[in-house]
């Protein structure tokens, strides 16, 4: 009798900072740390200060909602991606998450030089 045991896929947790208004581009398939080929689904939590995160089940390797802050003065907004991968081979893996920060992109703070009296000639 031959057994054959299959891995399952294993995801990493990550994090990553994008400003207001990117569009993300992250491939899950990265993400699987022991390169088991996978198909996935994922869903965001909803974050109401954040425009654009998928709160509906997803199929796809790649996550691409582009985010933007409802308020950017109200400073950094965060979305959690829950993804699960399994395996081509059938194997489920365990649900792992993604932290995406949300930064307001700010303006140029404008710098205020001291008063320098110029020497006399």
């Amino acid at each position: 009798m031959t057994v054959t045991v299959k891995p399952e896929p294993v995801g990493a947790n990550t994090t990553y900072e994008v400003c207001t208004g990117t569009t993300l581009n992250i491939d899950l398939q990265s993400l699987i740390s022991n390169s088991v080929l996978s198909d996935f689904s994922w869903v965001a939590a909803d974050n109401g200060a954040v425009n654009g995160e998928e709160t509906g089940t997803q199929n796809s390797s790649v996550i691409d909602n582009q985010l933007d802050l409802v308020v950017p003065a109200n400073g950094n907004k965060t979305v959690t991606y829950t993804v699960t991968p399994t395996g081509l081979n059938g194997c489920p893996g365990q649900p792992f998450t993604i932290t995406v920060v949300v930064l307001p992109v700010t303006s140029p703070s404008l710098i205020h030089a001291s008063a320098k009296t110029m020497p006399r000639r």
